[in-house]
This record gives C-alpha cells, structure tokens and sequence, in this order.
C-alpha cells in the first residue's frame, strides 16, 4: 500500500490493516476468498472485507503475482438494503416544537414535506419557492431540475420567515454573524449547532 503513487491516509491503511489481518491463513485462491467470506459472521460488514481484498489482490495481479487475478472468480457479498422507518407526524410536531427559531422550523417543515437532501434544500433561492403553488424547483443529483411538493404549513411558515427577514434577497437561508451583524449564507451554516 505504501508504494502507491497517490498518498494514502492513515485511516485508510488501519482499514486495510484490520480487514486483511483476518485473511491470513486462508489460501490466496477464489475458493479461500469465498471461504473467507463465508466465515464471517458481520452481515453488512462482508462487503468491507471484500473491498479490501479485491484492492489487494489487484495489486498482487498488477505486480505480476498472479498470472490470473483470483478476485475476479469472486462474486461480492450482497448489501441488505434497510429500510428506514419514515418521521410519523407526532415526531414531526416534536421536532417543530423544540425548534427554538422560526428558521429552524422552516428547514424541518421542508425537510419533511418536501424529502429534499440537506445539500438540496442548502441551495434554494428565493425564486426557487412557489408558495401559491405550495411547490419549489431545486437542482437535484446530476445536476438536473425538479419540482419538489410542501403543505400548506411549510408555506405558511416559510413566507412568514421571508416577510420578516429584511436580510433575504436571493438565497432562503441567511442569518446575521453575532455582533457583526455580516450577513451569511448556507455555505458556511453549522448543522450540528441547529
């Protein structure tokens, strides 16, 4: 791993450490890898082990110790998919309730009417809202356009939030920087203090 053109963090080579460490003994063949993987006892978690392997063993091949690369015999370990239980409205009126600003209210009602990604709802402007319409455009994963939906509280809630911050002329979530008063935007907003 070390002799890797591009650097390697040390979180990344304790990865490899941990994974590859379990494999010793087993034999360097697409039936020890199988093996290996069969033992394991993690769920989930097999698919790490794989992907370490398979960087492994792409090396071996790439360094000429194997003719063939073992790996490619290997079929990966499936990933469950979880579903997550949804936000019920009692949580929702929780989560409202215990806002402590208007604007946190907003971001929560939106968040949960709308199903935006927290990078998404970061981006919208004030011309991105239809509050008649109780719809918003947003540029979503690949960088196309779409049309999310809200209720009639988001709405209600949102056009009281830009009505009574003078400081909004574009973007949907400004705040003022402590004593300063400097006007800032998303793109420096701490989530984890909201």
């Amino acid at each position: 791993l070390k002799s890797r053109r591009q650097g390697i963090s040390a979180n990344t080579l304790t990865f490899y450490h941990n994974q590859l460490r379990k494999f010793i003994g087993y034999p360097m063949t697409s039936e020890g890898i199988n093996r290996f993987l069969s033992h394991l006892q993690c769920g989930n978690g097999k698919h790490a082990y794989y992907r370490a392997l398979r960087s492994l063993f792409k090396w071996l091949y790439r360094e000429k110790y194997f003719e063939d690369n073992p790996i490619d015999r290997v079929d990966p370990p499936k990933i469950a998919q979880k579903i997550l239980s949804a936000v019920t409205e009692e949580e929702l009126e929780i989560l409202l309730d215990s806002a402590e600003t208007l604007r946190e209210k907003c971001i929560v009602s939106l968040l949960f009417d709308s199903g935006l990604r927290l990078s998404e709802l970061c981006s919208l402007r004030v011309k991105d809202l239809d509050l008649d319409n109780l719809t918003l455009r947003v540029i979503v994963k690949g960088n196309r356009e779409a049309k999310a939906a809200f209720g009639r509280r988001t709405a209600d809630l949102l056009r009281t939030y830009i009505n009574n911050s003078r400081q909004l002329r574009y973007v949907v979530w400004c705040w003022t920087c402590g004593s300063t008063g400097d006007v800032k935007t998303t793109d420096t907003l701490n989530w984890y203090t909201m």
